[in-house]
């Protein structure tokens, strides 16, 4: 199965998804949703992972093989291919098979969006505590 990469900024990559998400929109029907409240939070917790949120940060620079992976971050093959099967199973990655080789691409741009507006949060937060410290 052979899948496209996307590439250029993530500003492009986040514009150009099929379905952009619409988060004013999103958050009313959620709440009246238990089960689709469910399955956000199965989301959340999918990439909430610190070595998920290692990997996807990776492979957002290059697709990249399983192998590949385990040698630039140091985790063992076996945990790097619980990891990278869950987000594709989940949709979040792409796998394309090269002779003996899986390499893995980004296609749900809207995980790396959340990484890297929890990324800024958690900046803001430590910036905030920094200066509540400066000031006792």
């Amino acid at each position: 199965m052979t899948s496209k990469v996307r590439t250029g900024s993530l500003r492009e990559r986040e514009t150009s998804t099929s379905r952009p998400v619409q988060l004013e929109q999103a958050s009313p029907t959620i709440a009246s949703s238990p089960h689709l409240l469910e399955l956000v939070a199965q989301r959340v917790r999918i990439i909430g992972e610190p070595s998920r949120i290692r990997l996807l940060l990776l492979i957002e620079q290059r697709r990249a093989s399983g192998q590949e992976l385990c040698d630039e971050l140091l985790l063992s093959h076996q945990s790097v291919s619980r990891h990278l099967s869950v987000m594709h199973g989940q949709g979040i990655l792409t796998r394309e098979r090269e002779g003996s080789r899986a390499y893995y691409a980004i296609s749900e741009y809207t995980a790396l969006r959340i990484i890297h507006l929890a990324t800024a949060s958690t900046a803001s937060y430590i910036e905030e505590l920094a200066e509540l410290a400066q000031l006792a």
